[in-house]
């Protein structure tokens, strides 16, 4: 038996390596059921190197709060049907984000900091509201609301800001 446990050690530090260096994530939920409905929270926190995340949800309440730090960045939100939320913070390199949102209470909070930045936020359905932040380097926002009772709160600090709003 000792040759099969160094077999599966050998086997599964890579692995373990790999996962640490390559973080990638995906969740998705859906709807609610008759006899009660569903929150939908996701929440996915993430640190180091080539990150991405992606969370889809279809339903009722939604929340899906996702953090990265460094390195590649990316996300993408896709929310649809009753109250949603997506927080999102993401730091150092390359950044990136798209979020869709349709139906009622569409609230998305934007925080990027330093290099390529980008965020795309589509919002479509009643009362949307973004909040987004930006830090250094690429910046660039895309904005869509495409409904009743809009808010829209936009900081760019520094670098190659441009700002296209759709309501």
């Amino acid at each position: 038996m000792p040759d099969l446990t160094n077999l599966i050690s050998r086997l599964l530090t890579p692995c373990v390596a790999l996962q640490l260096i390559c973080m990638s994530m995906v969740s998705a939920q859906t709807g609610y059921d008759l006899a009660a409905y569903s929150d939908l929270e996701v929440r996915i926190d993430q640190h180091g190197r080539h990150n991405h995340a992606v969370s889809v949800q279809h339903g009722m309440e939604h929340i899906a709060t996702i953090t990265q730090d460094g390195a590649h960045n990316r996300l993408q939100s896709d929310q649809s049907g009753q109250s949603h939320q997506s927080i999102t913070h993401q730091t150092g390199m390359d950044n990136s984000m798209d979020i869709v949102q349709s139906g009622y209470g569409n609230r998305a909070y934007v925080n990027q900091s330093g290099s390529a930045n980008f965020v795309d936020i589509h919002q479509s359905g009643d009362f949307g509201t973004a909040e987004i932040i930006q830090n250094g380097t690429g910046n660039q926002v895309m904005l869509e609301q495409l409904n009743t009772g809009s808010f829209i709160t936009i900081h760019q600090l520094g670098n190659a800001i441009l700002t296209e709003i759709w309501q």
